[in-house]
C-alpha cells in the first residue's frame, strides 16, 4: 500500500536508522538517498488489510494536520483584521 510505505518512510525509527546508515559519512546538508537505495530498504510488511488500515490513518491524519494549520492560520488573519478595524475606529 502506497500511504503504509509513506508511513513507514516518514516515521518508522528502523527505515531513519536504514537512511542514516546510507548516509554515512556525508555532510549534513549533502545528504541524498538513491533510488537504489530506497529499493534495499528493508521494512516488515504486515497483512495486506492491516497496510491498508493504517496507510488510510496516516493519509486521514497528514489531511487533518493540514486542515488544522490552515484553520489557524485563517483564525489569525481574521484576528488580525478585527484587531485593525477597531485601531481604525479610535
Amino acid at each position: 500500500d502506497p500511504w503504509f510505505f509513506c508511513y513507514k518512510f516518514n516515521e518508522s525509527a528502523e527505515i531513519r536508522q536504514q537512511i542514516d546508515m546510507y548516509n554515512q559519512g556525508t555532510t549534513v546538508s549533502v545528504k541524498k538517498l538513491t533510488i537504489k537505495n530506497i529499493g534495499n530498504l528493508e521494512l516488515m510488511l504486515p497483512a495486506i488489510n492491516k497496510q491498508m488500515l493504517i496507510g488510510e490513518i496516516y493519509k486521514k491524519s497528514i489531511l487533518q494536520k493540514e486542515l488544522l494549520i490552515r484553520q489557524t492560520e485563517n483564525l489569525s488573519k481574521m484576528m488580525l483584521n478585527i484587531i485593525s478595524k477597531i485601531e481604525e475606529e479610535i
